[in-house]
């Protein structure tokens, strides 16, 4: 679960910075054009907000899912993140992820146990 609520969270925010690239040189490309092309400025215009409203989408779509992701993670009482192993354990233990969440200095730990 946590897992794939950070992957999704890390997907939508890239897909929101690459629309924000895809702006900037849009607006590059509209200072370039020569006065008097007001149909190409109009055109390129219209495909700006379509471009400003899909970049705070997915904005929105990596805030909320972080958020949702993290607040989770730190209210549910899985057993992500509280694994403690002793040393008679390790030969009998499972696979699992290990996710540990620290809010006094903001990080994220994802280990692999095996």
């Amino acid at each position: 679960m946590l897992v794939g609520g950070v992957g999704a969270s890390v997907t939508a925010g890239w897909l929101g910075v690459s629309r924000e690239r895809d702006l900037r040189d849009l607006k590059r490309q509209m200072q370039a054009l020569p006065p008097g092309a007001t149909d190409e400025w109009n055109r390129r215009l219209a495909d700006a907000r379509g471009l400003v409203n899909a970049r705070n989408f997915w904005s929105a779509v990596a805030i909320g899912v972080g958020s949702v992701t993290a607040v989770y993670g730190l209210t549910s009482g899985s057993e992500v993140g509280a694994v403690n192993r002793t040393p008679d354990s390790i030969s009998a233990s499972k696979s699992t992820w290990d996710l540990r969440l620290n809010v006094v200095r903001p990080s994220v730990s994802v280990a692999w146990s095996f």
